[in-house]
C-alpha cells in the first residue's frame, strides 16, 4: 500500500519494482500533467486534491514554479538571499477545498499504509502525523522533503521531522540535501546573461535548502507486524540498497515465523554483500590516489 502526496513529478521511481503488486493512492492539486504515472500498479487512484490536515477551506498559493505551490504562503525574506528565490513568486492565491487525507484514505478502504511519500512544500511532518499514531507505527518506509532554509511561513522543516522520527520506532536511512548558490537574484542579474544564470551551480557551490531523508521502521514493536511486513521490509530494504537491513529482517523473520521463505532472503543478501566487494579494488585506488 503506497502513498504519494505531491505526485506531480511522477510515482517514487523505486516503486516501479514493486508496482505489479502494489495498490497506490497518488494525490496532488494538479494533475493535467500524466508523465511518469503509466499503468503499472495492482491499482492506482489519481486524486486531483489539494490535501492538508483537516478537510475545509484553505488559501492555497500558486507560484511561479508550479512544484513550488503550497498550502504555507512562501517566505520572501528568507528566500531572497537565494538564488532561486524568483521560482516561489506568487502567481495568485486560490481558494480551495482541502481534504483530509485520514478521509482520502477512509473513502478508499485503506486501513494501512506501507510506504509514506510526500513532497508537499512544507507541510511533510503534519501530514503524515495526521494519519494518527496507529497508522504511523505500522508504517515501514517513509519519505519526505522538509525544509532547511525558511522558504515558507510555519513550515516543516528537517530539524522537526528529525526530532519527530527520534522518538519512534524509525531509523533513517538515507538523507540528500539539496539546495540553491546564496546569491540574490538581482545580483546574478546584474553580473550574468540568462543563459549563464541557467548554469549557475557551474561556478557557485550550492548551499543547502531542503532534504530528501527516508525512514525505515526497525519493527521492534513486534506486535504490530506479521510475516506480510517481515517480507515486505525485506523487499523495501532490498530494492533501496539496504542488503544489511534486509539480512536482519530476514534474520528476525525465520526466527519469529520459521517460514522457509526467509532463509531464502538471507542467502541472496549474504551473496549480495559478498559480491559488493568485486568493487574493493576500485575502491582501495581511489582512497589512496584521489578520484
Amino acid at each position: 500500500m503506497l502513498v504519494d502526496i505531491g505526485a506531480a513529478a511522477g510515482p517514487q521511481p523505486k516503486w516501479r519494482a514493486v508496482a505489479p503488486h502494489a495498490i497506490c493512492v497518488a494525490v496532488e492539486g494538479n494533475l493535467a500533467d500524466d508523465s511518469g504515472w503509466e499503468s503499472g500498479f495492482r491499482e492506482l487512484h489519481r486524486l486531483p486534491a489539494v490535501v492538508a490536515e483537516r478537510p475545509g477551506r484553505v488559501p492555497f498559493y500558486l507560484t511561479r514554479f508550479p512544484f513550488c505551490s503550497s498550502l504555507l504562503r512562501p517566505n520572501q525574506g528568507g528566500l531572497d538571499p537565494y538564488a532561486f528565490s524568483p521560482l516561489f513568486e506568487l502567481a495568485r492565491v486560490d481558494d480551495v477545498q482541502a481534504v483530509g487525507l485520514v478521509d482520502v484514505l477512509s473513502d478508499l478502504g485503506i486501513s494501512r499504509v506501507d510506504w509514506f511519500k510526500t513532497d508537499s512544500q512544507g507541510t511533510d511532518l503534519r501530514l503524515f502525523a495526521s494519519i494518527g499514531d496507529e497508522l504511523v507505527r505500522r508504517v515501514i518506509v517513509a519519505d519526505f522533503e522538509p525544509g532547511i532554509i525558511d522558504a515558507y511561513e510555519g513550515e516543516d522543516k528537517l530539524a522537526d521531522v528529525m526530532r519527530y522520527m527520534e522518538g519512534r520506532s524509525f531509523w533513517a536511512s538515507d538523507l540528500k540535501i539539496e539546495g540553491s548558490p546564496r546569491i540574490r537574484f538581482e545580483t546574478l542579474e546584474r553580473l550574468l546573461p540568462a543563459r549563464m544564470r541557467s548554469h549557475i551551480g557551474v561556478s557557485l557551490r550550492t548551499a543547502p535548502g531542503w532534504a530528501e531523508i527516508r525512514y525505515f521502521n526497525d519493527l521492534e514493536e513486534e506486535e504490530l507486524f506479521d510475516k506480510r511486513e517481515y517480507l515486505l521490509g525485506c523487499a523495501f530494504a532490498w530494492i533501496c540498497g539496504h542488503y544489511g537491513f534486509a539480512l536482519e529482517l530476514a534474520a528476525r523473520g525465520h526466527s519469529r515465523f520459521g517460514d522457509a521463505v526467509f532463509d531464502d532472503v538471507e542467502r541472496a543478501a549474504e551473496l549480495r554483500i559478498r559480491r559488493g566487494f568485486a568493487a574493493l579494488p576500485v575502491a582501495v585506488l581511489r582512497s589512496r590516489f584521489g578520484r
